[in-house]
C-alpha cells in the first residue's frame, strides 16, 4: 500500500519521531488505559526505534533531512555500506532484537 511517503522523507525525521512516540505514548495512556510508567515505556521503545533507524540510515551513502521540519540541511552520506546489503540489514536486526529482548527482561522480570 503506498500512502505517499518517500523513504527518508518526513518519517526519517528526529522531530517526526519525537512526536509519533509522543502519540504513541498517549494513545497506550489513553486509549489502551496503560499506567504512566509503562506508557513511558511505550514512547521509549517508539523513540528508540525511530533514532537507531535513523542512524543506520545516517551510515549509508544517502544523505536525508534529519531535522526536518526545523532544518531542510541533509545529513549523512558517510558511506559504511549501502541500504540494500542483506547481510547488514540482518545484523541489525538481530542486534536490535536482542537489544529489544533485554530491555524487556530487565523492565518486567
Amino acid at each position: 500500500m503506498y500512502i505517499g511517503l518517500k523513504h527518508r522523507g518526513v518519517t526519517h525525521s528526529l522531530p517526526f519521531a519525537v512526536a509519533f512516540s509522543v502519540v504513541a505514548m498517549l494513545v497506550s495512556l489513553y486509549l489502551f488505559n496503560l499506567n504512566i510508567i509503562d506508557s513511558i515505556m511505550i514512547f521509549s521503545i517508539f523513540l528508540s526505534g525511530f533514532v537507531s533507524h535513523i542512524l543506520g540510515d545516517l551510515l549509508t551513502y544517502m544523505k536525508f533531512k534529519v531535522f526536518f521540519p526545523i532544518s531542510n540541511k541533509k545529513y549523512g552520506g558517510i558511506g559504511l555500506f549501502k541500504s540494500s546489503d542483506r547481510k547488514v540489514n540482518e545484523t541489525i536486526l538481530v542486534i536490535g532484537v536482542l537489544l529489544f529482548s533485554v530491555l524487556v527482561y530487565f523492565t518486567y522480570f
